[in-house]
């Protein structure tokens, strides 16, 4: 879809080209709603999204409808992630991932809404997902526009104000926490739908061979006993990341899978965000939720930050968590006890540096013009510049503080 394509009133039909070449779900769409609004004039507006290398996985783009109504002036807006296929990709399957996104929106977001409201949360403590429109499907995912309601994103190559975080990691909580309120109130919803979710990253001799890549060029940022150190784990850290991805063993809720701040959108007030809303869920899995916090927390901080902030942000999660139970009557001692969870966040915590030194691969990708249609995943280029070199290098070293190394 080429950028800034404007359809009218008498293009909308099978004979408009532009109008043809959208998916068919998205055509009914759009007439459906000219339909319900009783549009009598109106123009449409199919902008391309360039996200700057965010986004790997699809053909973004917005569609605006403007005009008059029987009894106003009206506009939708609406947002289209349209599926790409990934060739020879076999450590990521777009079919998967988009029906990852297809259940959250389609069909928790209605379990969660249902649940809240038996509740009585209140609005500025639910958990809030993005609207769907019901012609969502695999090959599309179609969304109200965020945008247009005054949401934003952050930088994903910047550390965020500590508020941004805090409302971040609020938010993670409170997701994971509708696993457990969904096990106790709806079991078998839960061991249906929640419980099979298999890791979304099929770890493939491709993916070892990009991630051996990244592992090496991470030692070769060092010299001396550092260097001889992450040599030597390197054998180790390319099996850990696949463990604890398929690992079930320990308390597991449903994980986001690529909890970072570029997957957030905030809603701010006088340079202050208020509100935030979770979007792209496709790596979506059942697991630890220990992975996506550690995540999170590395993605988004230096080692500056974690010094002063790490401690206090674990613990408002927990915080957050047991808050939100509460409302379920639910006593988070009895679903995730402190103790256990201080456990196995201690011996996860490897996995939040781990991840994040894979995802620097992408880091660069407006600059390389990474196409996953194309490009296998071990044929990724991988040249991190210096800021990133820098923020590899204080990973390593908490690490190596911590014990960990």
């Amino acid at each position: 879809m080429s950028k800034a394509v404007k359809l009218y009133c008498d293009d909308v039909d099978i004979t408009n080209s532009s109008f043809r070449a959208l998916l068919p779900n998205i055509q009914k769409l759009i007439k459906r709603i000219i339909e319900e609004n009783n549009f009598t004039n109106y123009e449409i507006i199919i902008d391309d999204l360039n996200t700057g290398g965010d986004n790997f996985l699809g053909i973004l783009y917005t569609i605006n409808i403007k005009g008059k109504t029987l009894d106003s002036d009206k506009e939708v807006n609406i947002f289209v992630k349209e599926k790409i296929t990934l060739n020879d990709q076999n450590c990521l399957n777009s079919t998967k991932l988009y029906a990852n996104e297809e259940f959250i929106y389609k069909d928790l977001s209605k379990v969660i809404t249902n649940l809240q409201d038996k509740a009585n949360i209140p609005p500025e403590d639910r958990f809030k997902i993005a609207k769907a429109y019901d012609e969502t499907n695999n090959d599309a995912i179609i969304l109200e526009n965020l945008c247009k309601r005054g949401f934003t994103r952050y930088d994903r190559n910047k550390v965020t104000s500590l508020k941004v975080i805090e409302l971040s990691i609020k938010e993670l909580a409170k997701f994971h926490g509708m696993s457990f309120v969904i096990e106790k109130k709806m079991p078998e919803y839960y061991k249906e739908k929640i419980a099979g979710f298999d890791a979304s990253y099929n770890f493939d001799e491709n993916w070892h061979k990009l991630m051996d890549k990244i592992l090496k060029n991470t030692a070769n940022l060092f010299d001396g006993e550092t260097k001889k150190k992450l040599e030597a784990v390197l054998p180790v850290w390319l099996e850990k990341i696949p463990n604890y991805h398929y690992d079930k063993t320990t308390r597991c809720t449903l994980c986001h899978g690529d909890y970072k701040n570029n997957n957030i959108m905030f809603r701010v007030i006088d340079g202050e965000p208020v509100e935030l809303i979770i979007i792209d869920y496709q790596l979506l899995e059942y697991g630890n939720p220990i992975k996506d916090l550690v995540y999170f927390l590395f993605y988004g901080s230096d080692r500056e930050f974690r010094r002063e902030h790490l401690n206090d942000l674990k613990d408002l999660y927990f915080e957050t968590l047991s808050r939100f139970l509460q409302y379920f009557e639910m006593d988070v001692e009895m679903e995730f006890p402190r103790e256990k969870f201080e456990q196995i966040y201690k011996e996860w915590l490897d996995y939040g540096c781990l991840m994040c030194l894979f995802i620097t691969v992408f880091m660069n990708a407006p600059d390389t013009g990474l196409d996953l249609r194309t490009v296998r995943i071990n044929e990724i280029p991988y040249n991190p510049n210096e800021e990133q070199k820098k923020m590899i290098r204080e990973l390593v070293e908490d690490f190596i503080d911590w014990g960990y190394l």
